[in-house]
């Protein structure tokens, strides 16, 4: 009766346990079939980070390529609008100073014929016998600084013609201030001449009203 008890007892628990076994050995192919245990798996995962990465690089490369081709192109743009800045700096510049010498050349003309004048009407008191010996030193004077002014003139104004937009900053500002600083020191000249020969002028018409005064003795 024992005998039959414990066969009774190991008839029930052997399908049990080749369950078990049966559990645990799929389990364990289960687990060496997953993707993480299978080498082929293993480097095809590895090809793939490899290839993310050389996308990554790559895409960063051509950020970086597109980021210096916009530099490159704001880069042109400004010289281009820094270069029409500058014509259009000199454009105004190169007007001003043909203004202002066209102004000065017509002062000089008007001078000039004043002289003329002058020298014409001196003639005249000499021929009177008047002495303007003293007038005529006064406007020899005056014809010297006019032509001095004039001189500076020609040789100034076309100091501006090799100057254009494409000259460097510090060429353009030197001529213009060589041009400027001339420009102001012969119009000082010119209201000293003015006002030399309204003297000159008074001293004449003197001489002329008062004859006696400028005798030649």
């Amino acid at each position: 009766m024992r005998f039959v008890a414990c066969f009774n007892k190991l008839f029930l628990t052997l399908p049990v346990a080749l369950l078990f076994f049966v559990i645990t050995v799929s389990f364990c192919f289960a687990q060496n079939a997953s993707p993480g245990n299978n080498p082929a798996n293993t480097t095809s995962v590895g090809n793939n980070e490899i290839k993310n990465e050389v996308k990554n690089a790559g895409e960063k490369t051509e950020l970086m390529n597109t980021f210096k081709e916009a530099v490159a192109e704001k880069k042109d743009a400004w010289s281009q609008k820094r270069v029409e800045i500058r014509s259009q700096v000199m454009t105004r510049v190169r007007a001003n100073v043909g203004v202002v010498g066209k102004r000065y050349l017509a002062a000089i003309a008007r001078y000039e014929n004043m002289v003329a004048r002058i020298e014409a009407r001196i003639q005249i008191e000499k021929a009177k016998g008047a002495d303007t010996s003293s007038i005529e030193v006064s406007l020899l004077d005056v014809k010297n600084r006019l032509s001095a002014v004039k001189s500076v003139l020609e040789t100034t104004i076309p100091a501006m013609e090799p100057i254009d937009e494409t000259s460097s900053g510090e060429d353009i500002t030197g001529v213009i201030k060589e041009v400027r600083d001339a420009l102001k020191e012969q119009k000082t000249v010119l209201k000293t001449i003015h006002e030399d020969l309204k003297k000159i002028v008074l001293d004449l018409r003197s001489l002329v009203l008062n004859p006696a005064n400028g005798t030649e003795q």
